[in-house]
């Protein structure tokens, strides 16, 4: 009787994050998800939505100001801070104003 398990077979990949990637061992289970969806996976790895993941990529890391302009646009002022870690760039993105529209928290 051995004091060990079989070997699983482990997967690596490296996926996207603000300012380089970062290596995840996944299991066959997980390598079939992350194919059919790398992105989806990454996403939802790091607790957010597809669309945020992308964003978080796009914009390093930065959050953005929550200000709409007088067209009705967001403003695409960053609000401090750049290569966020997933869930502090989430609690800031588009929840705070920039240093031109008054620095507060946006009213959501």
């Amino acid at each position: 009787m051995s004091r060990n398990s079989q070997a699983k077979p482990i997967w690596q990949t490296n996926i996207a994050v603000p300012g380089g990637g970062n290596f995840l061992y996944l299991d066959n289970e997980k390598a079939e998800r992350y194919n059919a969806d790398p992105d989806a996976y990454a996403a939802d790895h790091f607790g957010l939505s597809k669309i945020e993941y992308m964003q978080w990529i796009d914009l390093d890391g930065a959050p953005l100001c929550g200000h709409r302009t007088k067209k009705g646009d967001l403003c695409r002022n960053m609000t401090g801070g750049y290569q966020l870690r997933a869930g502090e760039w989430q609690k800031r993105h588009r929840r705070l104003f920039c240093a031109s529209h008054g620095g507060e928290p946006a009213h959501r």
